[in-house]
């Protein structure tokens, strides 16, 4: 729903149109920045400090095609490339979050399972803390790519390699579901829906703490470039280590 917002307020124009309007102003004040349209990207330009136009010839495209049209429109014509901008980064990284949860809400009610009582094949403690380490990896595959990234790695290439990790990661879980169910066949005292009840909890709070980290490091940025003019720094250091199985 943020998105359709954020179309609905920008006036989408031709590119010609675009450098018709602006052709008497200073070309270093238009700056060329990129917006989120469900899981593609488009381009938006406009005078600093005044609402952008959308392109039309630029939108709906993948996130590093994006990145090098919008960057070689603003080469080609002087303007001022600003990249992602912090509340698009933001809510990008939220919005991939959210839908990674509903998919591993969905492998918790398809693979939790147990025997004829309704027993399950792990305990509510063992549930919460493999979702404890799966989420920490998550945190630290943040770190690494949006609060501490290598210099020169545009903000697309580390967002699709995370939505990469984030794949693997479901697959990991599932893994290891699939494993302790088919594999153990050997019923605990806690109830299934008491596991899964604990598991859904246990994502929500993930989830809402990795939004918030998310926002922490957004705010970092706010007056920094992308990678070609700056890096963005951390104000906090997670490089958490996931905990042992008891």
């Amino acid at each position: 729903m943020a998105q359709l917002a954020h179309e609905a307020k920008n006036k989408a124009v031709h590119i010609a149109e675009l450098l018709a309007l602006y052709a008497t102003e200073n070309k270093e004040d238009i700056e060329v920045t990129l917006y989120q349209v469900g899981e593609e990207w488009g381009i938006q330009a406009g005078k600093r400090g005044e609402t952008p136009f959308s392109l039309k010839e630029m939108e709906f495209i993948h996130a590093d095609m994006a990145e090098q049209f919008a960057s070689h429109l603003a080469k080609q014509h002087g303007f001022t490339y600003r990249g992602v901008m912090p509340n698009e980064k933001e809510m990008a990284l939220q919005q991939v979050i959210e839908r990674y949860s509903k998919e591993i809400l969905q492998t918790v009610e398809t693979y939790v399972s147990g025997d004829k009582q309704g027993r399950a094949y792990l305990t509510k403690n063992e549930m919460e803390h493999m979702l404890h380490n799966h989420f920490i990896r998550i945190e630290n595959r943040l770190e690494q790519y949006f609060e501490q990234p290598a210099p020169k790695v545009t903000f697309a290439e580390r967002f699709e390699t995370f939505k990469n990790d984030l794949k693997q990661f479901a697959k990991d879980l599932k893994q290891s579901l699939v494993e302790r169910s088919t594999k153990t066949k050997e019923a605990v005292f806690d109830q299934v829906d008491v596991v899964k009840l604990a598991a859904e909890a246990k994502i929500k709070a993930g989830v809402s703490s990795l939004n918030e980290r998310i926002k922490d490091f957004t705010k970092v940025v706010d007056v920094m470039l992308e990678p070609e003019v700056g890096v963005m720094k951390s104000t906090k250091k997670i490089n958490k280590q996931p905990e042992l199985e008891r």
